[in-house]
């Protein structure tokens, strides 16, 4: 289940920074026909890459914290012999895993979608 949401999160950061790449299409064969290295033009890509990772584990890290607080006082209410770690004790954990994978997914998925246009030269990338 993690690996489909893994892939599920990478193609969505994907598809996201493919419509910015298309949106700053103008500016990236620019780049290219003054003779900017891949690089340089890759890097404001993995960037937004890694962010939108990390907001989406700073998103996903609140909503299991949230959920689990939410089962604990269900289940306790029910006078179950269930003990419950405290959330507070492994959500720096959970919070540190989630953001290492979200920038690496980030990143993954920024390295993707920019692979297109650096193969192309200034002029392919408008269509002209």
């Amino acid at each position: 289940m993690v690996s489909a949401l893994i892939i599920i999160s990478l193609f969505i950061i994907a598809n996201t920074i493919r419509a910015t790449m298309y949106s700053r299409r103008f500016e990236i064969s620019i780049m290219k026909s003054v003779g900017a290295t891949n690089a340089f033009v890759r890097l404001p890509f993995l960037v937004e890459g890694m962010v939108i990772g990390v907001i989406s584990a700073i998103i996903a890290t609140g909503a299991l914290a949230l959920v689990y607080q939410l089962v604990g006082m269900v289940v306790e209410s029910a006078q179950s012999m269930f003990d419950f770690i405290p959330i507070i004790d492994v959500l720096p954990y959970v919070g540190a895993a989630f953001t290492f994978v979200g920038l690496f997914v980030g990143f993954c998925g920024g390295f993707i979608s920019i692979r297109k246009y650096l193969k192309m030269e200034g002029n392919e990338i408008l269509g002209w």
